[in-house]
């Protein structure tokens, strides 16, 4: 570029000045050195400065630059031998000029003349006076647009007239998806090569025979036409389910998530069945009814089907005479005898209570297979409860009611109810059973209620705690903490291990043998591991093992058995 290239000494000298001037023209009025200029329109204008490299004919050349306050600065070059476009040539190899694509590696990856959104944004003019980043020249130079590319699809890549790159921001072009609007349940508004997509949520669920789209923020997968989805695995219309033994097929019309026998037959535990076909002499009360079911056996009407037996309606249970075949109640388990109850294997008459709850008797007329709730009463959780009686811990927002005696009633919400404590002003029942209202000021409820109390200062192995007689908040022992008596740890300020001796007096010793000697160690009153302060003597603590006996040579030690020990010849 013939604006860096040597000069002769007198435009040398008008260069100079020039130069100094525009510098000072690139500078702000605060003093700073960095140039800001504005965002030329995308027209396709030329927006770089009207400087032109010196022609290779050697003549003379005048070319003009235009600084930012506007004022053209003319440059004369004599090129009477040529030798100043060789230098210019030299110059810019020098500087790094690429004959071919170089990726950008400074200067926020642009080197637009113009660019505001530029870490580094130099012009022509001002390229002496230190205001650019030091490698703008050999990083911005060119020969062609293609040394210019900045991998940035919303830029328009230029080598200019002047010798640098020119990266050009396009008109509605997204840099990042932040720029990007729209979208809704079912599309994400994104970036992509310039331009903002709406991108549609991905409900792939990779299964070949569905149509998978979201459906309000939800992924809807919907089996395709003349096809079924069964146990996961497509099939197609007519196909035969392999364990049937060809009685069940693929039937979009009837269902695309199962098996549809075959008119007429039953496909049971891998075999086609026709209808009325028994499922074997020993329960010839089991048979095909594909009115009942296509896919197990059905009980003949009037019969039960028990254990693997067929009973006739009315036949009694070999093993309980309160027992009965009662088609009508269950066809396959055993009914209780009119006037009786069959529970859990034992007949009840009429009347007979529970001899687990006395608000539960047997009533046939109610079942004659399960004890029935006395009149007046609830049943709930194992418990029995008196019409009206209110569960504990709902503060009277849960009730029995004899309408539905297996359960808890709920009272209406904002039922007026107990909270349990003179804290809680204005409790009222909520939907769900529960009894809440307003914490009175400077008054717990629970332990948690006390941990900002600003008033108390717990020592070591105390805490803040709620005293729900008072209702105030104060201070507790930590269980199991200590921090003196005879039986507290200090140092871990934890009880002492159950057993440990806590006083010098020995109250007993303990004896024994050990081949030819005769062992012996002291009783202490022990620690209970339950109180920092005191012994107690139902709580032994030992010392160590002292010999107290040696025998002679030949001879062992026997315990008497009474607190003695004796040397004995074998």
């Amino acid at each position: 570029m013939s604006l860096l290239a040597p000069l002769p000494r007198s435009a040398a000298i008008l260069f100079a000045l020039l130069l100094a001037a525009a510098g000072t023209a690139c500078s702000d009025s605060g003093g700073s050195s960095d140039v800001s200029y504005s965002l030329p329109d995308t027209g396709g204008a030329d927006q770089s400065t009207n400087f032109t490299p010196p022609d290779s004919n050697g003549a003379t050349d005048t070319s003009s630059a235009t600084d930012n306050q506007g004022s053209e600065i003319v440059i004369f070059d004599s090129g009477s031998d040529g030798q100043e476009d060789s230098q210019v040539s030299d110059l810019q190899d020098d500087l790094g000029a690429p004959d071919t694509v170089v990726p950008i590696t400074s200067c926020a990856s642009h080197c637009g003349v113009y660019l505001e959104s530029n870490d580094c944004h130099c012009h022509e003019s001002c390229l002496g006076d230190g205001s650019c980043c030091s490698d703008f020249v050999a990083v911005c130079a060119c020969k062609n647009d293609a040394n210019c590319d900045d991998a940035n699809d919303c830029t328009t890549d230029t080598c200019k007239s002047s010798g640098y790159c020119f990266q050009q921001p396009m008109k509605s072009c997204c840099l990042d998806d932040s720029a990007c609007s729209g979208g809704d349940t079912c599309h994400t508004p994104k970036c992509i090569s310039g331009t903002c997509t709406l991108q549609p949520m991905d409900c792939d669920d990779g299964i070949a025979c569905t149509q998978d789209y979201c459906d309000a923020g939800t992924c809807q997968h919907k089996t395709a036409a003349a096809q079924c989805l069964i146990d996961g695995l497509c099939q197609k219309a007519g196909d035969q389910d392999p364990v049937s033994g060809g009685c069940a097929t693929c039937d979009p019309a009837k269902s695309q998530s199962a098996w549809t026998a075959k008119a007429g037959m039953c496909a049971v535990g891998g075999d086609c069945v026709k209808s009325g076909v028994a499922k074997s002499p020993s329960a010839l009360c089991a048979i095909c009814d594909p009115t009942k079911s296509t896919t197990d056996w059905s009980v003949k009407s009037g019969s039960c089907l028990i254990d693997g037996a067929c009973y006739s309606s009315g036949q009694a249970n070999p093993g309980s005479d309160c027992q009965v075949c009662n088609a009508t109640t269950s066809a396959t388990a055993w009914s209780g005898k009119s006037g009786t109850c069959a529970i859990a294997g034992v007949c009840y008459k009429a009347g007979d209570v529970d001899p687990t709850s006395t608000c539960r008797k047997c009533d046939p007329t109610k079942s004659t297979s399960a004890w029935s709730v006395t009149t007046g009463y609830c049943f709930i959780d194992g418990v029995c409860a008196a019409s009206g009686a209110k569960e504990a811990s709902s503060g009277g927002c849960k009730v029995c009611d004899t309408k539905t005696p297996s359960a808890w009633t709920v009272k209406p919400a904002g039922t007026t109810c107990s909270a349990g404590s003179s804290c809680i002003t204005g409790a009222k029942c909520d939907a769900a059973g529960s009894c809440s209202g307003t914490k009175a000021a400077n008054c717990c409820v629970t332990d948690d209620d006390c941990t900002g109390d600003p008033s108390l200062s717990p020592e070591p192995c105390q805490f803040k705690g709620c005293d729900k007689i008072t209702t105030k908040c104060i201070l507790k022992q930590l269980p199991g903490c200590c921090t003196t008596g005879v039986c507290c740890d200090a140092g871990a300020m934890t009880y002492k291990e159950v057993g440990t001796p806590c006083n010098t007096m020995v109250v007993d010793w303990q004896y024994k043998c050990d081949a030819d000697q005769g062992l012996k160690r002291p009783i202490y009153y022990g620690c209970t591991g339950t109180d920092a302060s005191k012994c107690s003597s139902s709580v032994p603590g030992y010392g160590d093992w002292v010999t107290s006996l040696k025998c002679s040579m030949g001879d062992i030690c026997v315990d008497n058995g009474t607190g003695s020990l004796s040397c004995k010849t074998p």
